[in-house]
């Protein structure tokens, strides 16, 4: 017997591999067996109607109890339960239709609850606060000692206090909607190893995510894949609410790859948090500072962010109380806007790409579209002594701890500031180096262009390059108060007699130093600007100097 042999090429090979494979799959020998589910009781059959208007609380406790002393998981059918005040015992298993279990709030500070209640588990439920107003501090599910909880596949709104409250909790908070709340859509204190993921928040009153701690330590929450949006601040403040995320105390917290649009204020808020990753987020429409680290932490890495649309993209500051140690890194910033919100300070910057101070990293970032700068680098007490090395805690020079050496490392800075000050005023860029100090020898620090004898009505302008003027601006610190009540009426449209005649440049120059905090600047554009007298300014003794540094005819200029 002959057979004919059948050319086979990869095509029909293929082929004929994927039906066998879906032959086998067919048979039943092939086909593994389902997982068995685990029994349940049916919340019927403890007197509960979906549907009905009546407040079923009674109904609801009952059967959760009997199933938690059994060790079985509740079903509740599809249907809207009117209940109120729940409490959850160990072991408490609540699932039901996901989208379609309603359990609607009547009564009490929150729908659930549960003290010391470990291994609760909450799954396919859709908690309803309608809007009734909670107790300070307390959430639509409010659980407190708790370990190994798990809420996954829910949706808890209309909260009219916080969605989820957690005190000492641990377990993970996962694929749940949380949807307008009054205050924090999930607020989380003194956790223990928390894991936030793929959660969506849409519409919180002051915050969206809080990780928390009483004090400052170890917590080691995990926030990660996190889409939140639409975050008010109607508590107000300058910072505590409006935020995406906000970390406060709560150390080794990550944040990663979440998705965050139309914040208040911060994306990411880390205060006296140390060991923060704020790292692979993406956040745009956020009216303050986007990414934040600030005040006494230790350590905070930045990197891999974007960020489009914020007064400051990243900002590390503090330094002076003892906020220091940061890396930022490959971020993708732009389009910063040139205000920050109602209830920030007016002093403070904006437009800023990426504002740091001592102890920081930056590297590899791309910035575009900055108002006012791509990097801003902190000045004065914000930064280490450039001369003297540092001990003990950030921002203090140790010369400041010995006597009589704390007055000549301020004499050196002051001079160095002084110094510095008359290069930036000077028009002509070509400073004359040699002068013998201060006081009447600081006459000779003044640029190459002034030195050439110039006719005597250009010698007023030397007050932009003499040193010994600057001394004497900087001398005159305790009349800033004074100035600041100048500024206001500037900036308030006072017509007074002060502003009459005064150049709109100069007041522009003169917004321009109060807004950068030049206490320099401003004394002279004050000056410049007509706004007070040389006398008023600089009073008696500090008026003399300043005429006999400046000749007679510095009385004339402005």
């Amino acid at each position: 017997m002959k057979f004919s042999r059948m050319p086979v090429d990869r095509r029909r090979f293929v082929a004929m591999a994927s039906g066998a494979a879906g032959a086998m799959a067919a048979s039943p020998q092939a086909r593994a067996d389902p997982a068995p589910t685990a029994p349940s009781l049916d919340a019927t059959h403890f007197g509960l109607r979906p549907g009905s208007p009546d407040d079923q609380s009674r109904a609801l406790q009952r059967a959760i109890d009997e199933a938690t002393r059994s060790r079985t998981p509740l079903a509740l059918p599809a249907g809207v339960y009117r209940v109120g005040q729940i409490n959850l015992a160990p072991g408490t298993c609540l699932a039901g239709a996901r989208g379609a279990t309603i359990l609607a709030l009547t009564q009490g500070p929150s729908l659930l609850a549960g003290v010391a209640a470990d291994h609760v588990t909450l799954s396919g439920l859709v908690l309803d606060g309608g809007g009734l107003p909670l107790p300070k501090d307390r959430g639509l599910v409010h659980l407190e000692s708790c370990q190994a909880v798990k809420i996954a596949d829910c949706e808890i709104k209309h909260a009219g206090g916080n969605g989820l409250v957690g005190v000492q909790v641990a377990g993970e908070v996962s694929d749940t909607a949380f949807r307008d709340c009054a205050e924090a859509a999930l607020h989380v204190l003194d956790a223990a190893g928390l894991l936030i993921a793929r959660n969506r928040i849409a519409g919180a009153g002051n915050n969206g995510i809080q990780v928390w701690r009483s004090a400052a330590g170890d917590d080691g929450t995990i926030v990660v894949d996190n889409r939140i949006e639409d975050v008010d601040a109607r508590a107000g403040g300058s910072g505590q609410n409006g935020n995406a995320i906000n970390v406060f105390r709560a150390g080794n917290v990550i944040v990663r790859g979440n998705r965050i649009r139309n914040c208040a204020f911060s994306a990411v808020r880390g205060n006296a948090a140390s060991n923060l990753h704020i790292e692979g987020n993406s956040a745009s429409d956020t009216r303050e500072v986007a990414l934040y680290a600030e005040f006494g932490f230790e350590g905070a890495v930045i990197a891999n962010n974007s960020v489009d649309g914020a007064a400051i993209g990243v900002s590390v500051t503090n330094f002076n109380e003892g906020g220091r140690l940061a890396v930022v890194h490959g971020n993708l910033i732009r389009n910063l806007l040139p205000v920050r919100p109602a209830g920030t300070d007016p002093a403070d910057a904006a437009g800023v790409g990426i504002s740091v101070e001592a102890d920081t990293a930056v590297t590899g970032n791309v910035i575009e579209n900055a108002f006012a700068a791509g990097i801003m680098l902190g000045w004065g007490r914000y930064l280490r002594c450039g001369r003297h090395r540092q001990r003990g805690a950030p921002g203090r020079c140790r010369h400041r701890r010995l006597g009589g050496a704390r007055r000549r490392h301020r004499a050196h800075c002051r001079q160095r500031d002084l110094r510095d000050a008359a290069r930036r005023h000077c028009r002509h860029g070509a400073f004359q180096s040699g002068h013998r100090g201060f006081g009447e020898g600081g006459r000779r620090a003044i640029c190459a262009y002034h030195a050439r004898g110039q006719p005597r009505a250009l010698r007023p302008s030397l007050r932009h390059c003499s040193t010994a003027v600057h001394e004497l601006a900087v001398g005159t610190f305790r009349q800033y108060r004074d100035a600041g009540i100048a500024a206001g009426q500037i900036r308030n449209g006072d017509q007074s007699a002060n502003r009459q005649g005064a150049r709109p440049e100069s007041l522009g120059q003169f917004a321009v130093a109060c807004r950068r905090g030049d206490r320099v600047s401003l004394l002279l554009h004050l000056l410049t600007a007509g706004i007070g007298t040389e006398q008023q300014l600089f009073g008696p003794e500090l008026h003399s100097r300043y005429r006999r540094c400046c000749g007679p005819t510095a009385s004339r200029v402005g």
